[in-house]
């Protein structure tokens, strides 16, 4: 009675050990693909992040060249605002530049 009660222990014991190699196999399989997974989001995440930042880049370099540029037509019209004459005194201008240099400085936003 004891020889058969420690045959089927020992049977027991098989089925469990092979039952836990399953599981375990199972859940190294899910462990890999969550990796996978994983190292596939870093990818994509990477890759939004550099557009992005490269997206930053190009709008804060067209801002400060917008800005750049509407600073220098503001300085221009104050200085054609202060001097009126200029055009007239030394500088050589077509009645075209001297319209334009009017039709810029009455932008309201460079008031």
């Amino acid at each position: 009675m004891r020889e058969a009660k420690s045959r089927e222990l020992k049977k027991d014991i098989e089925i469990l050990s092979q039952t836990f190699e399953r599981i375990v196999d199972r859940k190294e399989s899910v462990i890999k693909s969550l990796a996978k997974d994983v190292g596939e989001a870093e990818e994509q995440y990477a890759m939004a992040l550099r557009s992005h930042l490269t997206n930053v880049d190009r709008l804060v370099g067209e801002s400060a060249f917008h800005h750049h540029e509407y600073i220098r037509l503001k300085d221009y019209c104050l200085y054609m605002q202060q001097w009126p004459g200029s055009l007239k005194r030394g500088n050589k201008t077509s009645p075209s530049q001297t319209l334009y240099t009017r039709h810029i400085c009455t932008f309201p936003i460079l008031q």
